[in-house]
């Protein structure tokens, strides 16, 4: 690729590839379960995408694999990281991968693969709830599946991720603690948002925070109770990192082509849709520019509830609300958050103590 001189390529921390939006799971909260057509990106276009975005990868920066289940299309894993390793050595330029997969496909052989390239691989995984959220009978699998890779394969650098629901906020603590004695020790969590939470649902979430402070010596990664420095939050999508969705158009999250896929009409979609990829690569230096706006106003201070604007909140440089998230729970408007987030967000902010 020639870059125009007119201006400077961006940098990149991540390029996501969707290659499937397929899945064996039906997890209760996934965006993607009632998408009518099911699409997956193909070799030649997954080759065209790494091609023209290495460039603009900053060194260390990361190859994305998303689905769906990706580990259903891992015949394009494998060729994006063997053309970007040739890419890489060319280039003189460090590459690194990411995967995050629901584990049900794992096998040895996978195993030893992604340990070689050394990934980065986050395992969906909701410990005492899994069979209720995920797929009944997965749980005891990826029971026996942790260990195995914490102790063979130590090229992979492991993180379990769990959301937990309405349903299941009663085994968050739980949960939390089989993830620790499995030997995990990077685990992050969150909430569903896809439906409205209760004045129980709260309650239980607020007793289950107490209970967590009073089991937990050290804190968890993303308990808000840890002393952090005040940062406000700005969506880094479009800005650092670059998505291809299993349709092939440009995102800059994968989470806003999972919302659009079925809403071409929606007046947002020309606003935070880079195009095709063909598109993008003949017109990049007048499409990019402009889109990316679009995404840089996405930050807290910008957002709003029904009852007022964050910026006038307290927890402003606390609170990190994803703004497709918001969307895709029922809001209208990107910027616009629902309550119930607004509530989930001060509950796990608020700092517990023994």
């Amino acid at each position: 690729m020639v870059c125009s001189k007119q201006m400077k390529v961006p940098s990149l921390v991540k390029l996501n590839l969707s290659v499937t939006e397929r899945c064996n799971f039906s997890c209760s909260y996934c965006y993607q379960k009632n998408l009518k057509k099911k699409d997956r990106l193909n070799p030649e276009t997954v080759e065209r995408v790494i091609q023209f975005f290495f460039p603009w990868l900053s060194e260390g920066g990361y190859i994305g694999f998303y689905g769906g289940e990706p580990l259903l299309e891992f015949s394009l894993i494998e060729q994006a990281v063997q053309f970007s390793q040739r890419l890489s050595k060319t280039q003189q330029k460090k590459i690194l991968y990411t995967i995050t997969t629901n584990g049900s496909l794992l096998t040895e052989s996978l195993l030893e693969f992604f340990n070689r390239h050394r990934f980065h691989l986050t395992l969906s995984f909701d410990g005492s709830a899994q069979d209720q959220n995920r797929k009944e009978g997965s749980r005891d699998q990826l029971l026996t599946l942790i260990p195995i890779i914490l102790k063979n394969f130590s090229g992979i650098d492991l993180t379990v991720n769990s959301v937990f629901s309405p349903e299941t906020v009663h085994s968050f603590v739980d949960s939390l603690q089989m993830i620790r004695q499995l030997g995990v020790k990077n685990s992050i969590h969150a909430f569903s948002t896809a439906e409205p939470w209760s004045e129980r649902d709260f309650r239980r979430l607020i007793r289950e925070r107490r209970r967590m402070a009073t089991l937990f010596t050290a804190p968890e990664e993303n308990n808000p109770g840890e002393k952090k420095k005040r940062q406000l939050f700005i969506c880094a999508a479009g800005l650092d990192r670059i998505s291809l969705s299993a349709e092939g158009k440009l995102w800059g999250c994968y989470l806003f082509g999972d919302y659009f896929k079925e809403r071409l009409d929606d007046e947002d979609y020309s606003r935070y849709c880079f195009g095709s990829l063909d598109e993008f690569i003949s017109e990049w230096e007048s499409i990019y520019p402009g889109i990316a706006k679009n995404y840089g106003l996405l930050r807290q201070d910008y957002y709003y509830t029904e009852k007022g604007f964050c910026m006038d909140c307290p927890n402003l440089y606390h609170c990190h609300v994803c703004p497709i998230t918001s969307i895709l729970a029922g809001s209208v408007l990107l910027k616009k958050v629902p309550l119930h987030i607004c509530r989930l967000q001060k509950i796990n902010n608020r700092p517990w103590r023994k």
